[in-house]
């Protein structure tokens, strides 16, 4: 009876969508926390479809992105959400997926007035699953994102990225970052408590890949597989982060004497040769 009354309502006045006969899922992160590789690997599965960020506000612009084609090309508009997800990230016809999803970050939502409704409709979408995505060490989030404002390359495709240029990072630059990404990670618990939610770290998907595919895979319920990103993408750094941050020691110490809760982020590195 539920359902019928479901279907009889007109469509912009929903809240969530229809249950589905395949799996939804949503990768929830922050940028430079592995997303693309997560989504690209994915993606490898002949089962499964899972569209990039279809919430974000600059999408367009990077369309002509290799990775960025799987999206919806009906951009979104504010206030009509659950249309949205039913239309053109969650058909009714799955084409033969057992698996269709989406790439989220909390800054998608952000600038829709803290997006309340966009929260409600994601949170209510029948069945839903989770994979959060989580990068521990914000430091190199910083330094990741840095480099791929200057570059103007988010992802490293084909072959080995050079190495990147030395630079100053100021520390007022350094802290933002500190703080945004405690923001935001503390809105992902917030907002997945009670979802189906598998934890997934960086360090887990760069450096243990396939081990950490198949658990995805099988708790998704598809046949696990050898995945591999087409095409292959590459860690954009392969240097300490000392000869990239000209002011790193200087950082260091500030960061030491002001927000020794954050010293950790200074002491460990991973540069292992993973493509990421």
């Amino acid at each position: 009876m539920l359902s019928q009354i479901h279907r009889w309502l007109p469509l912009k006045s929903r809240t969530s969508i229809p249950r589905r006969a395949y799996t939804c899922l949503c990768i929830l992160g922050v940028p430079r926390s592995g997303s693309n590789l997560l989504r690209g690997l994915l993606n490898d599965h002949p089962d499964i479809l899972v569209h990039n960020e279809v919430f974000c506000a600059i999408a367009p612009v990077r369309e002509t992105s290799l990775l960025w084609e799987k999206r919806p090309r009906v951009p979104y508009q504010k206030g009509h959400i659950a249309p949205y997800l039913e239309e053109h990230v969650f058909p009714k016809d799955p084409e033969g997926k057992k698996v269709i999803g989406f790439k989220l970050f909390p800054s998608h939502i952000d600038y829709l007035e803290r997006g309340e409704r966009e929260w409600e409709a994601i949170r209510g979408i029948p069945d839903l699953r989770v994979l959060l995505l989580r990068r521990e060490n914000y430091l190199d989030i910083a330094l990741s994102a840095e480099l791929a404002n200057r570059s103007m390359q988010w992802i490293s495709t084909g072959q080995s990225p050079p190495e990147p240029a030395p630079m100053v990072l100021p520390i007022n630059v350094l802290l933002w970052y500190f703080h945004t990404m405690e923001k935001h990670y503390r809105t992902l618990e917030e907002r997945t408590r009670g979802l189906d939610v598998l934890p997934v770290t960086y360090r887990d998907l760069a450096g243990q890949t396939q081990e950490t595919m198949s658990n995805v895979q099988r708790w998704l319920g598809v046949d696990p597989l050898l995945l591999k990103p087409d095409p292959p993408m590459f860690k954009q750094r392969m240097v300490p982060r000392s000869t990239v941050i000209l002011n790193y020691e200087e950082l260091r110490q500030r960061v030491q004497r002001e927000h020794p809760e954050w010293l950790r982020f200074f002491l460990e590195e991973d540069l292992s040769a993973v493509p990421v």
